[in-house]
């Protein structure tokens, strides 16, 4: 049996209880983007070497035992990155930045009116 890890500042493992809770507060399986770690950076496109970089510059990522007691909220696109090493899975759950997604949260200026 493989062991679930998470990194989080309050919590070293999760249940299989806590992951079901976790994905329902994301809003269900459907709406969560699952991958390891090497899947991932063949999806965005950058190397393992580059990844920590990658997700430090365009990613927000959250301590999922907050997630999980209601003090903090996950923006849209939730995305859990999976690594396994020597037994564990290690979860990092993560978040695209407004940067990345090419969006502002300033409002579009309204056009002039003669």
């Amino acid at each position: 049996m493989t062991d679930i890890v998470c990194e989080s500042t309050h919590t070293d493992e999760l249940t299989t209880e806590d992951l079901e809770q976790l994905l329902e507060l994301l809003g269900g399986a459907h709406k969560v983007a699952l991958f390891k770690e090497s899947q991932f950076c063949q999806e965005a496109g950058c190397t393992p070497d580059q990844l920590e970089h990658w997700l430090k510059a365009y990613w927000r990522q959250h301590d999922i035992s907050m997630v999980l007691g209601g003090t903090k909220r996950v923006e849209r696109y939730p995305t859990l990155l999976v690594k396994e090493h020597d037994g564990y899975l290690t979860l990092r759950l993560f978040s695209p930045t407004r940067g990345l997604l090419g969006t502002s949260k300033r409002k579009p200026r309204r056009a002039a009116t003669q």
